[in-house]
Parts: structure tokens; C-alpha cells; sequence
């Protein structure tokens, strides 16, 4: 199954050992209009499924929105998220395909 990785931030509210996630760069937030430019040439090219991942995508102001986008172009999708800022749109996505996947938190 072709997948696609998107990280909508690297900004991330906790400072876990295991993670790549570099300390020293300056946050950074994925425009969303490029999200959606991204999408849909993934679509366009036979993806089939969305990771979204970071930094902590909890974090990203464009979630709900994002994962509308997603949702739109009928990609099942899974979320890493450390779980400590667990937004709304993740427990309740819009009844659309994909269920969130959660990374345990080990900072």
C-alpha cells in the first residue's frame, strides 16, 4: 500500500529521550494550503493512506482542517501523537475513514 508521511509541525510539548524530533530547530507549521496541494497530488499519484506524525501534530492550529482535507480525498489516515494534548477532532474525526494511532509517551 502506497502511504504518504505528512508532518504538519515539528514543534512537540515534550522532550521524550527515544524521539528524532531535533530540540534545537525552531518550530515549524506546514501551510495548509500546501497540505492540500500535497494531498492532492498523492491522490492524484495512487496513494492510499496519510500518516501524519511530527513533532506533536496535536500542536498543528490546522488539524481539523487538515483532517477534513484528508477525509475529502478518501484516504484512510493514523495520527502519532504523544497524547498529552488529545484534541477533539482525533476522538471524533468527522466519521470518515481512518482510525488515529497514539505513540506512548516515553520522555
Amino acid at each position: 500500500m502506497l502511504s504518504l508521511t505528512l508532518e504538519p509541525t515539528n514543534n512537540c510539548n515534550r522532550r521524550c529521550l527515544h524521539c528524532f524530533v531535533n530540540k534545537a530547530d525552531a518550530p515549524g507549521f506546514l501551510p495548509l494550503g500546501l497540505a492540500e496541494s500535497i494531498l492532492s497530488q498523492a491522490k492524484d499519484l495512487g496513494f492510499q493512506q496519510v500518516h501524519l506524525t511530527g513533532g506533536e501534530v496535536a500542536l498543528y492550529s490546522h488539524l481539523a482542517e487538515l483532517i477534513r482535507l484528508i477525509v475529502g480525498y478518501g484516504l484512510p489516515f493514523t495520527v502519532v501523537t504523544n497524547g498529552f494534548r488529545f484534541p477533539e477532532v482525533l476522538l471524533r474525526p468527522g466519521g470518515g475513514p481512518g482510525v488515529p494511532a497514539a505513540s506512548a509517551p516515553g520522555g
